[in-house]
C-alpha cells in the first residue's frame, strides 16, 4: 500500500516521517511514465529504487534495471552488490554477481571489493563460473578482503570454499598459511595439510574424502577468457617498443612476454600494453618460443 508508514493529523494532511519528499516525487514521475535520466548516478539510483520497492513501484523498478544495467562496470559491482538486493533491484544484483564472477581478478583490484559482505563474497566463492588465473590469485583476494576491517580478522567460514588442492604443492607448503597472521595460522593448517594429502593421492584415486576441505574442493574453476564484446569494432590495439616481428608470446604475473624474430625479449604492462623492459636486446637467433614454467620465462630460439 502507498499509504504505509504515515500519520494522519487532524487537518487530514498525510506525512510521510521517513521518506525523502525529493526521491518520491521523481519516483512518481518515472512511475507517470517520465523517462529515467541515464546520466543519474548510484546514491540517486539506490534512493530511487528504495523508495519504488518499498511502494511496490514495479514499473519504476524496471525502469532503473533498464537503464543500468547495460552500464554497469567492474568499478562498481561492489558497491551495487552491497545495495541492490535489499532495494529490489534483483535481476542488477544478479548481473553484478555474474560481471563479478567473470572478471573476478579485475574485481578484486577495486576499491569496493573488500566492502561487499561475507555472505556475498562466499557466493561468488562458490561459483563455478569464478573465473582466475589460478586458486592463489583466488586465496590471495580473500586474505586481502579478511584482513581490511582493522584490528580483526573477518570471514573465517570462507576458508572452506576456498580450492586449496588446485594449488601448486610449492605455494601450499610456503605461502598458504604465511598470508594469515600468525595467530590465525590455525585457521588454515588443517585445509592446507588435507590439500597436500589429496595432491599425493591423485591421480591414483579417483574418488578422495576429504575431511575439513570444502565439497567443491577438487572442482576446477573457469579461467579467464576473451571478452569478444569489446572486438565488435575491431579493437585492435598496437604493441611498443617492438622493432622485428613478434614470433612467439607469453603472460607471465600480469605482464606480457613477447619474443621476436631479432632474438629480443620484451616485457609490456598487459594492463596498458606499454613497454616495461627489455630482457635481451636481441643479437641472437630468432625467438620460436616463451614458456613460464615455476616462476621463470625459458625461451626457445632457432
Amino acid at each position: 500500500m502507498i499509504l504505509e508508514k504515515v500519520s494522519e493529523k487532524t487537518e487530514k494532511r498525510l506525512d510521510f516521517l521517513d521518506v525523502d519528499g525529493n526521491t518520491f516525487a521523481k519516483a512518481l514521475d518515472l512511475w507517470c511514465g517520465r523517462e529515467f535520466d541515464h546520466e543519474v548516478d548510484l546514491r540517486e539510483v539506490r534512493q530511487l529504487a528504495s523508495v519504488a520497492n518499498r511502494f511496490q513501484m514495479t514499473d519504476v523498478v524496471a525502469a532503473i534495471e533498464e537503464t543500468i544495467i547495460p552500464q554497469l562496470c567492474v568499478g562498481v559491482c561492489g558497491e551495487v552488490l552491497t545495495w541492490s538486493g535489499d532495494t529490489g533491484l534483483k535481476q542488477l544484483e544478479e548481473v553484478a554477481m555474474r560481471l563479478a564472477a567473470e572478471r573476478f581478478e579485475e574485481f578484486v583490484r577495486t576499491e569496493s571489493f573488500v566492502s561487499i559482505d561475507e555472505k556475498i563474497l562466499g557466493s561468488l566463492l562458490d561459483d563455478d563460473g569464478l573465473s582466475a588465473r589460478s586458486e592463489e590469485l583466488v586465496w590471495e583476494a580473500v586474505v586481502l578482503w579478511m584482513k581490511a576491517k582493522e584490528g580483526k580478522l573477518r570471514g573465517r567460514e570462507l576458508l572452506h570454499k576456498i580450492r586449496f588442492p588446485l594449488m601448486c604443492e610449492e605455494y601450499l607448503r610456503s605461502k598458504a598459511v604465511a598470508m594469515l597472521p600468525a595467530e590465525h595460522a590455525d585457521w588454515v593448517e588443517g585445509l592446507v595439510e588435507e590439500a597436500l594429502r589429496v595432491k599425493a593421492a591423485r591421480p591414483e584415486h579417483t574418488s578422495i574424502e576429504t575431511k575439513v576441505l570444502g565439497p567443491m574442493a577438487l572442482v576446477r574453476r573457469a579461467t579467464p577468457g576473451v571478452t569478444w564484446k569489446k572486438y565488435v569494432d575491431g579493437g585492435e590495439r598496437r604493441l611498443e617498443g617492438l622493432k622485428e616481428d613478434v614470433y612467439t608470446v607469453a603472460e607471465c604475473e600480469g605482464q606480457i612476454c613477447t619474443g621476436s624474430a631479432d632474438g629480443s625479449i620484451r616485457i609490456l604492462s598487459r594492463a596498458t600494453l606499454h613497454h616495461v623492459r627489455t630482457l635481451r636486446d636481441g643479437g641472437r637467433d630468432c625467438v620460436g618460443a616463451l614458456v613460464v614454467w615455476s616462476g621463470r620465462l625459458i625461451s626457445g630460439h632457432h
